[in-house]
């Protein structure tokens, strides 16, 4: 079933300007290279509004099947071919696969 995953993250300390490199330059190329990735939009917090979560950072990526998503990405990171950086603070990322319910 098409859907997103959507995932919450925070870069380590101090290390904003790898994270950000890596994840535009890096993370971003190597989902979308998988055949149920669709798309990526990223976002980061508006200053003004704050939020309970702790994370910054938001990223939507459109997959055509959340089930396919899942497999693969689990694939890809177990196999290398989805490096993470040390510059992402993987004790603060919050991910979640959403299938489509309602479209207007």
């Amino acid at each position: 079933m098409s859907g997103v995953l959507v995932v919450l993250t925070e870069p380590v300390e101090g290390a904003e300007a790898d994270f950000e490199h890596w994840y535009e330059n890096v993370h971003v190329p190597d989902l979308l290279r998988l055949p149920s990735v669709l798309s990526v939009r990223r976002f980061a917090l508006n200053a003004k509004t704050g939020n309970g979560t702790g994370q910054r950072y938001l990223a939507v990526y459109e997959v055509t099947d959340t089930t396919q998503a899942e497999q693969e990405v689990t694939r890809a990171g177990e196999t290398g071919q989805m490096p993470i950086s040390a510059s992402l603070d993987g004790s603060n990322v919050q991910m979640g696969y959403f299938d489509l319910i309602s479209a207007h």
